[in-house]
């Protein structure tokens, strides 16, 4: 077996074995699952001596080191809470809690949510202690606010999630308790990175000057675009792009960097595709580095840079073999979010899509014309949404029977709002009056897709209802779309062995 394949061999029983796992969690293994896998990884070494069959036995070993590393990985993030945890007191109890603010408040229209770092908990009785931990305090009172890396004492009542699903979300963030605030008192200490708060500030700014530049819906929808901002979008907006499959474009996911690349081949079409990578990997970063840098934009920004890399290479087997890599070391460092992130799942799925099925739409779409990188625009989003789309039908248990038209319809004006809408806040900065002229055609673009979603969501039967969609169902869609792929690789080596 070649490297590649031995490379590839191990990753995907690590993977796979993970995937397996989120039905078998423990903190430690019985030792006859260890002993079963090392005997199996000790023949194939001892077997590797045969030059017959050296190929299959080190795939053997690949395998076992893989399955072994999945039970080590899982067993790590499986560990009971310490004493000291404060979800160990989140009983619905009314308590005190001192600690501070550990990322950028979701400012939401009727709530606000704090991701707060506990130090010291005051119960009812006035006692006072030590813990640790992170709990998702929610302020409905809205006042005073907080800013990240701000020292406050919040109280409220203390417990848990009554859903699993949501538990397991929270898992993601590391959050152990839910607090439902009744009272904040802010104090003048602040503890964040200095960074991170800059980030936050210029952030902040930039979606006050779009509030100010366009009126609503046009201004969430951008900010959404632009930064995967959702704090303002109106509530039938919000459903019309539920039921038209539209939502995706403003959640930052690895479809939302297929749009950032959109916008950089939109922006540079007059140039080879090849001359377009450095400023798309430049674009990437720099977005990455806008909204802020967190965890969940970092890992979307790596599998946009690993579906760019995808583009500019001419061996698939390549773009494949590092997505894999890449993988599995997000999920070597936290393997929750193959469980629980649809962040994670959908920006793997949309790097597979685009590095699958971009090539094979090149075809269908050759007639779409090239004027502003439109038909690159179109290939790229509607590759990603093969693979993506019907996860999304999954976890959301809703066919949106309009989606296809509504994707076909939008993908070539969300890169254009973009880079439009971009320019236009830049030149707010400046002027007022001047970003509002040069944001005008944004802000008809942005228009077009609102009254796009609301027209076709407001057909009958735009969309159903689906939690009779199984498991298995989607399995066999994957299925289908991997024999697609496989069947044509297998009559070119059948035709070069003939």
């Amino acid at each position: 077996m070649t490297p590649s394949a031995l490379s590839t061999a191990l990753l995907s029983s690590f993977i796979g074995s993970l995937f397996a796992l989120q039905w078998w969690q423990r903190p430690s293994y019985p030792w006859i699952v260890w002993i079963g896998l090392v005997v199996v990884a000790t023949i194939g070494l001892i077997m590797t001596r045969r030059d017959a069959q050296r190929g299959r036995s080190v795939g053997a070993v690949c395998i076992a080191c893989g399955m072994m590393l999945a039970l080590f990985t899982v067993g790590r993030v499986s560990q009971p809470l310490p004493t000291t945890s404060v979800a160990q007191l989140a009983d619905g109890r009314h308590v005190t809690l001192h600690g501070h603010v550990t990322d950028r408040p979701d400012v939401r229209a009727d709530r606000i949510l704090y991701a707060f770092a506990v130090d010291q908990i005051t119960l009812a009785d006035g006692f006072v202690r030590e813990v640790t931990g992170d709990v998702l305090a929610t302020d409905t009172r809205r006042w005073p606010r907080l800013a990240y890396g701000q020292e406050a004492d919040i109280s409220g009542v203390l417990g848990l999630s009554d859903e699993q699903w949501y538990a397991d979300y929270l898992r993601l963030s590391d959050i152990e308790a839910l607090l439902k605030t009744t009272h904040v008192s802010p104090r003048d200490a602040l503890r964040g990175s200095r960074l991170m708060t800059g980030l936050i500030w210029l952030r902040d700014t930039f979606e006050r000057r779009i509030d100010l530049l366009f009126p609503e819906p046009s201004s969430s929808l951008l900010a959404g675009l632009l930064t995967g901002a959702r704090r303002g979008l109106p509530a039938d907006v919000s459903e019309a792009f539920r039921r038209t499959g539209l939502t995706h474009i403003i959640a930052v996911s690895g479809t939302n960097i297929t749009i950032i690349l959109a916008v950089i081949g939109t922006a540079l079409f007059f140039l080879p595709v090849r001359k377009r990578f450095l400023p798309s990997i430049a674009a990437i970063i720099l977005f990455s580095t806008f909204v802020g840098g967190s965890a969940s934009v970092v890992r979307a920004c790596i599998m946009g840079i690993l579906g760019l890399l995808a583009l500019q290479t001419e061996r698939i087997g390549n773009a494949r073999l590092s997505i894999l890599w890449t993988a599995a070391l997000m999920l070597l460092w936290n393997p929750l979010s193959l469980w629980y992130d649809a962040g994670f799942q959908l920006s793997f799925l949309a790097v597979i899509g685009l590095t699958e099925w971009r090539g094979r739409l090149e075809r269908p779409l050759r007639h779409v014309t090239q004027t502003l990188g439109i038909r690159e625009a179109l290939m790229a989003t509607l590759s990603a949404q093969i693979t993506a789309v019907p996860w999304v039908l999954y976890r959301f248990e809703l066919l949106s029977l309009v989606s296809p038209l509504a994707n076909i319809l939008v993908a070539p004006l969300v890169p254009i709002a973009m880079l439009l809408g971009f320019v236009s806040t830049i030149l707010g900065f400046l002027s007022l009056t001047l970003g509002r002229i040069a944001g005008f055609a944004a802000g008809g673009i942005l228009d077009c897709i609102v009254w796009i979603a609301r027209t076709l969501s407001a057909l009958p039967g735009s969309a159903i209802e689906t939690p009779w969609i199984s498991a298995w169902m989607i399995a066999g869609y994957y299925a289908v779309l991997m024999l697609m792929l496989l069947i044509p690789a297998l009559r070119k080596g059948t035709t070069h062995g003939a």
